[in-house]
């Protein structure tokens, strides 16, 4: 068991150097494709040693990199940055949660666009569209194995383009999870764009409890769009 665990985090820590690694080959892949392009985002917020990595309380995965990411070189700073780490900051006594420091965030897919929406550009693309599913693909699968060594909630941010541009994502992301018990720490919300995550909760009842409210609404949202 010891054993087991160490190679677990030994995994763990290896997540980073490997991430790059196949950013710099999906780079090689895309030069001259299309004007969106692939970049390392937040490589200095992922954690570094076995310690860092144990301090992580929530895993959060948006949609993909923006302007504001691509400035800043670290994921979720644009708007809907802003209000997820308002929440945040607002919800600590309930969910004692610091964006900065217990959160993991990643996305989908690292491939950067100016908004979700000119994704259609690379996905209206046979080879735009065979990569952006390939990194889904390694996105989705090295966030399951992430998400069974760490003690923590995965949250799905960003429902709405399931049926588009993230399909590989939420396939994958699907059959990984089948018949695992981590499963049920797996939920889905709205994206924190123009406020799309409170709106999802303004017809929602629940018992006043934040924590449960969240836990409801995100197993509610989970088993909307995979079914379980």
């Amino acid at each position: 068991m010891q054993e087991e665990t160490k190679i677990k985090w030994e995994n763990i820590e290896g997540f980073k150097p490997a991430y790059e690694e196949q950013i710099n080959n999906w780079n090689q892949k895309l030069n001259g494709i299309y004007n969106e392009k692939l970049a390392i985002f937040n490589k200095d917020d992922i954690p570094d040693t076995k310690e860092d990595w144990k301090k992580i309380k929530l895993i959060i995965v948006a949609d993909n990199p923006g302007k504001k990411e691509a400035e800043q070189k670290r994921y979720l700073v644009g708007g809907a940055g802003e209000i997820a780490r308002g929440f945040f900051r607002i919800a600590y006594n309930d969910l004692k949660i610091n964006m900065e420091g217990d959160v993991l965030l990643l996305n989908k897919t690292p491939i950067y666009s100016s908004n979700t929406n000119s994704l259609k550009n690379i996905y209206n693309d046979n080879k735009g569209r065979e990569i952006l599913n390939d990194t889904q693909d390694w996105m989705a699968k090295k966030i399951y194995e992430l998400h069974q060594i760490l003690e923590c909630d995965l949250w799905i941010i960003g429902s709405g383009n399931f049926e588009k541009f993230f399909e590989k994502f939420k396939e994958t992301l699907n059959n990984v999870y089948k018949e695992n018990e981590k499963w049920e720490r797996v939920f889905v919300f709205k994206h924190f764009s123009y406020g799309w995550f409170f709106r999802d909760f303004e017809k929602f009842e629940y018992d006043g409890i934040l924590k449960e409210c969240l836990k409801q609404k995100g197993i509610e949202n989970r088993e909307f769009f995979f079914g379980r």
